[in-house]
C-alpha cells in the first residue's frame, strides 16, 4: 500500500479519452500526489478511472488487447448477459463486497487453507500467510520460490488454487508479503483473516474478465 494526501476538485471542466469519448463538469473529483507512480509506471499519469465511474455498467476486462468494453446496465441485458456472446466462459463467481465498496471479495483456498481473496488491477497480486499455512503449503509443494523482481521482493509460483471451489488456476509470479506489509490493505478494509491474497495482473494476464458489481459476479472467461 501507498499513503500520500488527497484533496478534493470541486470541478473538473473536460476529461477526454483517446477515442474521443469526453466528459465535462465533473464534480468533487479526489485528486492526489501520485509521484510513486510517475517515477515507476509510468511518467505521464494523470488518474485512477474507478469504481464511481462504472458504477451503472457491467465491464469486460481484456489485458491482451489493452481493452475495457462498459456495458449499460439494464433489465433486458441482465436477461440477455450479450456481454458473454461469443465467449467461452470457464466460471461465474459470486463475490462479497466488505467495508470498500470498489473491492470484491471471495473466498480461497489452496489445497485445505482458507485465504481470503481481494481483487486488485493496480498490482501483480500478493500472497501473505501466517506461519504454519506457509509451512504446510511449502511441504506440499503448492507455494514455491520462484525467484526475486528487480525491487528484490521474492516471487512464488503457487498452485492448487480454488476460487469458491469452483474454479482452479495456478498462478506464477505472485509477491511474497508478511503481515506488516498488509497493513494498509487490512485497515483500510476491515480484514482480520489470518491469510491473504491480491489477485492481480499475474491472474488477468491468463484470463479475460467480466465485472458484474449489481449481481456481484465475475466471469472468468478463455483468451
Amino acid at each position: 500500500g501507498q499513503t500520500f494526501k488527497t484533496s478534493l476538485t470541486d470541478t473538473l471542466g473536460e476529461v477526454k479519452f483517446s477515442n474521443g469519448l469526453a466528459y465535462r463538469n465533473l464534480l468533487n473529483i479526489r485528486s492526489g500526489n501520485y509521484d510513486f507512480l510517475q517515477q515507476h509506471t509510468t511518467p505521464d499519469f494523470l488518474g485512477f478511472i474507478g469504481h464511481d465511474f462504472f458504477n451503472g455498467y457491467v465491464f469486460k476486462l481484456d489485458y491482451l488487447d489493452k481493452n475495457v468494453t462498459f456495458y449499460k446496465n439494464t433489465e433486458a441485458r441482465s436477461l440477455s448477459r450479450d456481454y458473454l456472446d461469443h465467449e467461452k466462459v470457464v466460471a461465474e463467481i459470486q463475490f462479497e463486497i466488505g467495508k470498500l465498496p470498489n473491492v470484491p471479495i471471495i473466498d480461497i483456498k489452496i489445497d485445505n487453507v482458507k485465504i481470503l481473496g481481494t481483487f486488485d488491477t493496480g498490482q501483480n497480486g500478493f500472497l501473505q500467510l501466517d506461519s504454519i499455512s506457509e509451512q504446510t503449503l511449502r511441504h506440499s509443494g503448492s507455494v514455491t520460490t520462484s525467484g526475486t523482481d528487480s525491487a528484490g521482493d521474492i516471487l512464488l509460483t503457487v498452485k492448487n488454487i480454488k476460487f469458491r471451489d469452483k474454479f482452479q488456476t495456478s498462478l506464477k509470479g505472485l509477491e511474497q508479503t508478511s503481515l506488516e506489509g498488509t497493513e494498509v490493505i487490512r485497515k483500510a478494509g476491515n480484514l482480520s483473516q489470518a491469510n491473504l491474497m491480491t489477485i492481480g495482473y499475474r491472474f488477468f494476464s491468463q484470463y479475460k474478465t467480466v465485472w458484474d458489481y449489481a449481481n456481484k459476479r465475475i466471469y472468468i472467461l478463455e483468451y
